[in-house]
């Protein structure tokens, strides 16, 4: 693979990240050839901020928006793959953190370990809203609270016998953290709607398009 091939790939894996953590990521020496070649891409752009991957102050290589990432992902797998099977399969997009935040959802603290349990870092909302678990810049799970948002968190510290979802995603949470990595949590509270005089959820409907768009990992068989 091209060094514009690796720095592409490490983007998409791994989300924005500085010079000094693309090269690591990506295995292209030196730094600057990381520089030069994310300077000379126009679906990139690069800004000062804080790094996700080394949280240093420095400036950040990221896809300069969605649908350039989407491109990108299209056109690598368009080019890689020859089944229609595959084709529809590749389809379906990785989707990234600051791409919820882009579009309104909020930063809600993320998940601890605390003597064999787990616990939130801060205390979210108690309104119905949509949530999202996030694993280095990943979204692995989308879920909802139809009622409050705290309460159905709260569910994954101490899940019922009969809660297989809670008991599942619990264990998945405390197998993340205790690898070294952090599980955020991202939150989005839209409010009821009408059509045509009729009611319209935006929670549930949110959720339900955005597992059904992204299935994400840890959403089982698409079903939160």
């Amino acid at each position: 693979m091209t060094n514009h091939q690796l720095i592409i790939d490490a983007l998409i894996k791994t989300g924005p990240m500085c010079d000094d953590c693309l090269s690591v990521q990506s295995n292209v020496k030196p730094r600057q050839t990381v520089n030069i070649n994310c300077r000379s891409r126009s679906d990139l752009t690069r800004s000062k901020d804080q790094c996700p991957v080394c949280r240093s102050t420095k400036i950040v290589n990221r896809f300069s928006s969605k649908d350039e990432l989407s491109k990108v992902i299209e056109n690598r797998a368009a080019t890689s793959i020859s089944s229609p099977e595959q084709r529809v399969s590749s389809q379906i997009n990785i989707l990234r953190s600051e791409f919820l935040v882009e579009s309104g959802f909020k930063e809600s603290g993320e998940w601890l370990l605390n003597e064999g349990n787990i616990r939130l870092s801060s205390e979210p909302p108690t309104s119905s809203g949509v949530y999202a678990k996030v694993v280095n810049s990943e979204v692995v799970y989308i879920g909802v609270a139809t009622k409050n948002l705290k309460q159905r968190l709260n569910f994954y510290r101490n899940p019922g016998n009969s809660q297989s979802t809670n008991i599942r995603l619990k264990a998945k949470i405390i197998e993340v953290l205790e690898s070294g990595m952090s599980v955020e949590i991202l939150i989005a509270m839209p409010k009821p709607g009408s059509w045509n005089g009729l009611p319209v959820d935006y929670v549930t409907g949110l959720e339900f398009a955005l597992i059904e768009r992204y299935q994400p990992t840890w959403n089982k068989k698409g079903v939160s």
